[in-house]
């Protein structure tokens, strides 16, 4: 305005400032009112014991982008309504503190127990016969059936002559009780694909142990004629299984040649007619 003061200028233009400042102050308590009263609507008040078993939604030095649950941890103290003193689990025991909505309860599964009741009545005293097992090492291509023959004697209740029928029927069928895997041709499986083109899967990185591994495996499988040299358009990656405590065995990836592989449906009978047939014989 012409003829006005700077200074009144200025101490009004203070005034309207401070009016607007105060307004925007009273819209945001209003709508952060607004937001709480429907958040409180699903809220639920959570609150840990010392000792309790929690998960913890965290992330770790390996992908700080990717924050996941793990656990279970401890919890140690309360500090506040909402902060609690956890003890992570690990070999390495340290503790952090962590707000409540990053924590949530762990919860173990019930133990289940299977037990056997035997009749103590019916027993007679006498102790169970203990039947050899084959060893399934598939580095034995021979079972020495005389031994098993010897050991079954010496604890057996069978007479001489039901042990000479069970050895004639064992060497009888000796193929059926060998643990070299046989193999058969009345019966050939061909596999259909969908589409007519190559699968060409690259081969996986293993190291030098588990090479040596494949090619004894191979080898093994390639003597008793399990498989065969040949040829063809479609690659599939070999794969070393190593589980604790059992020996690695080869596996195939097959995934990428089973997509366009042609599913067959064969029939298949009921299984509870079969298992009442099977438990009717004597």
């Amino acid at each position: 305005m012409e003829g006005e003061p700077v200074t009144e200028y200025v101490f009004s233009l203070i005034n309207r400032m401070k009016r607007c400042q105060e307004l925007a102050i009273s819209k945001m308590e209003e709508c952060q009112q607004k937001n709480k009263t429907w958040y409180d609507n699903w809220a639920v008040k959570r609150e840990f014991r010392i000792g309790d078993l929690v998960l913890i939604f965290a992330t770790f030095k390996s992908n700080k982008l990717s924050p996941h649950w793990t656990g279970p941890g401890t919890i140690l103290r309360k500090l506040s309504e909402t902060n609690y003193v956890v003890q992570l689990p690990g070999e390495k025991a340290t503790s952090k503190v962590y707000h409540v909505n990053m924590l949530k309860p762990y919860y173990k599964r019930p133990e289940e127990v299977n037990y056997l009741i035997s009749d103590l009545e019916g027993e007679n005293g006498e102790e169970q016969m203990e039947i050899p097992c084959v060893d399934s090492n598939p580095k034995l291509t021979i079972l020495d059936l005389e031994e098993m023959f010897q050991d079954y004697g010496e604890s057996s209740n069978m007479n001489e002559d039901q042990i000479a029928q069970m050895k004639n029927l064992i060497w009888k069928y000796m193929k059926c009780f060998s643990n070299v895997p046989g193999k058969t041709e009345l019966v050939m499986h061909a596999i259909e694909l969908s589409e007519e083109q190559s699968i060409l899967s690259k081969p996986y990185r293993t190291s030098l142990r588990q090479n040596a591994i494949l090619k004894t495996e191979i080898q093994k499988m390639l003597d008793l004629k399990i498989i065969e040299i040949g040829f063809s358009d479609c690659t599939s990656p070999m794969i070393l299984v190593e589980a604790p405590g059992k020996d690695p065995r080869p596996c195939i990836d097959y995934r990428n040649l089973n997509k366009i592989t042609k599913t067959k449906v064969f029939p298949l009978p009921n299984i509870e007619e079969r298992i009442e047939i099977v438990s009717a014989a004597t």
